[in-house]
This record gives C-alpha cells, structure tokens and sequence, in this order.
C-alpha cells in the first residue's frame, strides 16, 4: 500500500458561547458544522482511529480518509457536535477523563475559573451504541 497521509483534526469544546480565555480551544456549532459541510463536500471520509490503524497495514481505508477527535469529553461536544456529525453520517474519536465521568471541569475552575460539565456514563454509552469511538484522555 502506498503511504498516505490522514489528516488528524483535533477539537475540545464547541459551544455557541465560551469565555474569551478558552477561546482558542473552543468552536461555535456554526463554524464546526461549516467545516463538517467542507469535509463533505470535499468527499474526505472521517474514520476512527482502529479503521486507521488496520487499514495502514492493507488497502482498505477509503480514498480521502480523515480523523476527527475530541478531548476532555465536554457536555457541549455531545449537545452540539453529535447531532452534526450524525447529520453528515460522520463518526468521530472522543477522549474522556474517565475519573471524572459526569461532573464538572476541575483544571478549568482552578485555572481560568470556568466550569464546564462533562459528559455523563448514558451520554457515552449511547455515543458508543451510535458507532463513535471511545477512548481515555486522562485520569
């Protein structure tokens, strides 16, 4: 197989609001449904990390392969981005900090007095019922 490269895109938080201090690691719904719509249009073909892995040792990975992943495992990912991803058929890798499942953001409290919610076990079984992958940021 000849070698390719899989472009990676990396997202934490999307919100419609956010504080100007966790701008940097936040897109609004509109602007990630605006780059879903692009990798559409451009035929790229989000797959998960095991799809990338496997087919790096033989030929199955589609023609315009691309991952998307989530770090932190924030409520907005899940209240804003699954429905978009969904919308396009698209699946997508989410990193949970799996000790704290269900509550809020405690780095984010003590170092720019934000407190986000993280997604709770239902949210992320029924995320991975609906195809996503899940894997462990953090403990």
């Amino acid at each position: 197989m000849k070698n390719v490269t899989v472009p990676i895109l990396m997202y934490h938080q999307v919100a419609p609001e956010f504080p100007a201090s966790f701008s940097k690691y936040t897109v609004t719904p509109q602007a990630f449904e605006a780059q879903m719509k692009w990798l559409s249009l451009a035929r790229y073909t989000p797959v998960t990390l095991d799809v990338l892995l496997d087919g790096r040792n033989s030929s199955s990975l589609p023609a315009r392969p691309v991952v998307i992943t989530f770090d932190d495992g924030y409520q907005g990912c899940a209240d804003y981005a699954l429905p978009i991803l969904k919308k396009y058929g698209f699946t997508a890798v989410f990193y949970l900090i799996a000790g704290l499942v269900g509550q809020n953001t405690p780095w984010l409290k003590a170092q720019l007095d934000i407190d986000y919610p993280l997604m709770n076990w239902d949210t992320v079984q029924q995320m991975r019922k609906d195809g996503f992958q899940i894997g462990s940021h953090a403990m």
